[in-house]
């Protein structure tokens, strides 16, 4: 059981995954307002940006059973397609790095 101050930060954490849930696209990918409103990506780019900053957090902030659970699998199933569909220079550095780093982080979680 959680106390203190690790008490406070799942809580702080639990409140920024509801957020992050909240504003999910119906494509699966996450806002790309962040935690400010619900918006989507107007770019592959920006989508492999928010999407994938958001998994590489949450891959930390999450249980590996809570990782596998529908909606966080449908967001990396469409970071994929997205990652799979373009060529590597349409995205950032930084966002496919993001992007890169939480598939790692949710396959040694997970086991998938």
């Amino acid at each position: 059981k959680l106390v203190g101050v690790w008490k406070d930060a799942k809580k702080y954490l639990d409140k920024y995954v509801a957020i992050t849930k909240d504003y999910q696209q119906k494509d699966g990918a996450f806002s790309a307002a962040v935690f400010f409103r619900s918006a989507r990506s107007r770019t592959p780019r920006q989508l492999i940006s928010s999407t994938g900053h958001a998994l590489e957090w949450m891959s930390v902030a999450l249980s590996p059973e809570e990782l596998t659970q529908d909606w966080v699998l449908k967001a990396i199933d469409r970071m994929v397609t997205d990652m799979e569909k373009f060529p590597t220079e349409v995205f950032s550095d930084g966002g496919l790095y993001h992007a890169a780093h939480a598939l790692r982080r949710f396959r040694e979680a997970t086991g998938g």
